[in-house]
């Protein structure tokens, strides 16, 4: 069990394997196990494409894909990110930090960077600012064809 697992569970354990079928008695795994329960909860956890997350199980497979990435983005001399949400925002200072010499351009259909109501203009300002200082190009209010 491990160290935060010992923190969290008194009567339980944490298993981490695909759920192939759930009934109210339990769940069968994708190995062939049988997890009997009073109570299910199911973490499914979320997913982006690559390379904000993984797109393998295998550590191998996923070193090789991170490998293969940056050295694709290392070759490269100008970067293409679509989305101007979250993500994509992170992304195009992590490549700029990583390689300040490629140039970064975010495309995106909304008119603004990270858009909804859920964050003020003066945040949206702050982000367009630092993403001009770190020379990130942004095209909004368009898309690809």
């Amino acid at each position: 069990m491990t160290r935060l697992a010992g923190r969290l569970l008194s009567r339980g354990r944490i298993v981490r394997d695909r759920a192939v079928r759930v009934t109210p008695d339990g769940v069968e795994l994708g190995s062939g196990a049988w997890l009997a329960s009073d109570f299910i909860v199911l973490a499914t956890g979320s997913t982006y494409p690559f390379p904000a997350k993984l797109d393998v199980d295998d550590s191998a497979a996923a070193k090789e894909r991170l490998r293969t990435a940056h050295e694709q983005l290392a070759a490269a001399d100008r970067i293409l990110l679509l989305g101007a949400g979250p993500v994509g925002l992170e992304l195009a200072g992590e490549i700029r930090a990583a390689f300040p010499d490629k140039a970064v351009t975010i495309v995106d259909r909304g008119r603004d960077v990270i858009t909804g109501e859920d964050f003020p203009d003066e945040f949206r300002a702050e982000l367009r600012r630092q993403l001009a200082e770190l020379g990130v190009e942004l095209v909004l209010g368009t898309t690809l064809t």
